[in-house]
């Protein structure tokens, strides 16, 4: 998680606007308004991850052994 900083942008803002979306703040329109700049400035789209495949997985290097090269351990 610490890799994506947007992820965790766009859950506290959506957490943020259910929130307000079941309490009795959301018709408040200063808030609405900071709600809908947060939105715009740090805009998020969920994209659902393909499926792995041979095309879409990076290719991994082997040594002469055999084994893969270049891996973290």
């Amino acid at each position: 998680m610490d890799n994506h900083p947007e992820l965790l942008v766009g859950l506290a803002l959506f957490v943020l606007s259910e929130l307000i979306g079941i309490s009795k703040l959301k018709d408040n329109s200063v808030l609405q308004l900071t709600l809908h700049m947060a939105r715009e400035l740090f805009p998020y789209e969920l994209h659902r991850r393909e499926p792995a495949t041979r095309q879409n997985r990076p290719s991994r290097k082997r040594d002469a052994n055999g084994r893969f090269a270049g891996g973290k351990r």
